[in-house]
């Protein structure tokens, strides 16, 4: 055969094979090229926080990547997108379904006809759903998800886009993965051995470090939180036949104190039916008092009969320990009406118990050792770097006594649960030269001291002493 002959051959080949349809040609997924990242539903975090990465905040805010792919000759054939751990492969069908499944799917677009780019949305809460259970995952993962344990390491992912036929899951064509992407949702451990000192407006920190190995920081924070007015340290009680309220710091006086004896019951008129029995009145409860009760049926009317007596109700009980807060059930209702007269009123039940104070031994109940990571709203400082070991609190007010704890921050800014809260009340740095000049001295000076008011005096004795060494100094050198 001479080489024309071979060449025409091969030209015909060629027009067969094309011939065959766009779904016969590879296909290929990439991602848009100006686009070489995904965009986040929530933002991204700053650069040294691994925006890429998912946080247990982003869990709980239900964040999503959108995904700009690229496809060429897709045809008919859908395009998927799986995660897997870092590392897997799921090209072949056997990784992507059965018990032994290492892929789960995240997305499946339907081609349409012409497009040439597809946005797909992909929920971090399904990225991180099927990690454990790959085989049983199904997409539409809960917030139940953003709860692990166990190591604090952050876990890897891929995402595969991949074109797949719909007969035997083969893939037909190149797909493409992005590798970015990894996962973190158990905050580092508390640090230990807390301890504060007090200095101007300010409490000085100093700890030993978590044992996580992605602490990039801590967290300070107190209660009151910083601009708030101190707490109150007294105790109101209710008026008479109300629930006694409860607004002490101490934990000793944290439950509600008892209600009034219910009010007696009104007696009936003879013949006419009984008047309703007055509800008693709630017992305390560190929140609500207990609503009082139901005004009874009006009796039918009946013949003449003596007059009721009338009686108190019994007290309403104290309230029990320390626990959780919650209104007085309501009283009783009054008797029925009758020829007899109403019956009297029965006392409140006695309140739930009052608050429990939980870690902080100055009567503050928002920092709870092992409790929630990081209150809201109580942020009082920082410390950055995974070595730091100390720092300094800021914004609060000297004479006001603080529960003051510490928190780890990873990499990703997972805030992590307290430390034992400490207490403390910040105090003015007196300077001992300041002292003795404001109280007629002419000598030099310059030693510092931390003193409370009232303990000037001391700093003033003191300057004196310094005073007198100075002076003897310069006379032995004359």
């Amino acid at each position: 055969m001479s080489r024309p002959q071979r060449w025409a051959l091969s030209v015909v080949a060629l027009s067969a094979l094309l011939a065959c349809g766009g779904d016969a040609l590879a296909q290929t997924v990439t991602l848009a090229t100006a686009q070489a990242n995904p965009s986040r539903k929530n933002g991204f975090r700053s650069q040294d926080r691994y925006p890429l990465w998912i946080s247990k905040a982003d869990c709980l805010a239900d964040d999503a990547y959108t995904f700009v792919v690229r496809v060429e000759s897709l045809g008919s054939t859908p395009l998927f997108v799986f995660a897997s751990a870092a590392g897997q492969d799921c090209s072949d069908p056997t990784t992507r379904s059965g018990a032994n499944a290492r892929c789960w799917k995240l997305a499946e677009i339907t081609p349409v006809t012409g497009a040439t780019s597809y946005s797909i949305t992909v929920p971090v809460r399904d990225i991180v759903g099927g990690y454990d259970t790959p085989s049983t995952f199904n997409p539409g993962s809960t917030v139940d998800v953003c709860e692990r344990s166990g190591s604090d390491a952050p876990l890897g992912v891929l995402l595969h886009f991949l074109p797949v036929q719909a007969a035997g899951g083969v893939v037909a064509g190149t797909g493409f993965q992005y590798n970015d992407i990894k996962f973190d949702l158990v905050p580092p451990s508390a640090p230990s051995s807390v301890t504060a000192g007090i200095g101007d407006d300010v409490l000085e920190l100093s700890w030993s470090a978590s044992s996580s190995t992605d602490v990039s920081g801590y967290q300070f924070y107190c209660d009151p939180a910083p601009g708030e007015a101190a707490p109150s340290s007294t105790t109101t009680v209710g008026a008479a036949g109300a629930a006694g309220a409860a607004t002490s710091t101490a934990a000793s006086n944290c439950a509600g104190t008892a209600g009034a004896t219910g009010a007696a019951g009104k007696a009936g008129t003879a013949g006419a039916s009984g008047a309703a029995g007055a509800g008693g009145s709630g017992g305390a409860s560190f929140l609500a008092a207990g609503a009082g009760g139901f005004s009874g049926d009006a009796g039918a009317a009946g013949d003449a009969g003596a007059a009721g007596t009338s009686a108190a109700g019994a007290a309403g009980s104290v309230s029990g320990s320390s626990g959780s807060s919650a209104a007085g059930a309501a009283g009783s209702v009054s008797g029925s009406g009758g020829s007899s007269g109403a019956a009297a009123g029965t006392s409140g039940a006695s309140g739930a118990a009052g608050c429990a104070v939980t870690g902080a031994t100055c009567g503050r109940s928002t920092l709870i050792v092992g409790g929630t990571f990081g209150p809201a709203g109580h942020e009082c400082g920082r410390a950055t770097g995974n070595t730091a070991t100390e720092g300094r609190t800021s914004s609060l007010q000297n004479g006001v006594e603080y529960a003051v704890a510490v928190a780890a921050i990873d990499n990703v800014g997972n805030v992590g649960r307290i430390s034992a809260p400490k207490c403390l009340a910040p105090a003015r740095i007196q300077d001992v030269y300041g002292v003795y000049v404001r109280s007629g001295g002419q000598a030099g000076g310059g030693w510092c001291q931390a003193s409370a008011p009232g303990q000037g005096s001391a700093a003033l004795s003191l300057g004196a002493l310094v005073a007198m060494a100075a002076l003897r100094a310069a006379r032995r050198r004359r």
